[in-house]
């Protein structure tokens, strides 16, 4: 993921998502990776490359393999499915996410929920930047 965030930051976007792709091949059940690729898909800032489907199916992956309690990957789950037009789910999604969060003292993730739940009560997707996370969290 170092990789792919390396690329991204050198605007070489289509390589930075070939590089979590990659990733995906070596550990097709890598919840980091699928959050990470998830998240990108939806942010890229080359319209040609974003793939809101693609980016639902990785994060539904990573939010099975994380039995629906990881943080991440439920916010990305939650991204995508806003991206995606589903914002009633965003909604639920983003809630159970800040739950989690806000009971395991993770403040930063808690903060970007807050402010996407909001969002998506209003039937408009997150803001995000796009560079792919160098350490999501993995803890389930």
């Amino acid at each position: 993921m170092n990789l792919s965030r390396l690329l991204a930051q050198n605007g070489q976007f289509g390589d930075a998502l070939q590089a979590l792709r990659d990733g995906l091949s070596a550990a097709p059940d890598h919840p980091a990776i699928l959050t990470t690729l998830a998240k990108s898909l939806v942010a890229c800032p080359d319209a040609k490359l974003r793939n809101e489907a693609e980016a639902l199916r990785a994060a539904e992956r990573a939010c099975q393999l994380t039995a629906h309690e990881n943080p991440s990957a439920l916010e990305a789950l939650a991204v995508a499915q806003a991206a995606n037009g589903r914002f009633d789910e965003a909604v639920v999604t983003a809630r159970r996410a800040l739950q989690i969060a806000s009971a395991r003292g993770m403040a930063p993730i808690a903060q970007r929920l807050e402010a996407d739940l909001r969002r998506y009560e209003q039937r408009q997707p997150a803001v995000r930047s796009y560079t792919p996370e160098s350490k999501p969290s993995t803890e389930p």
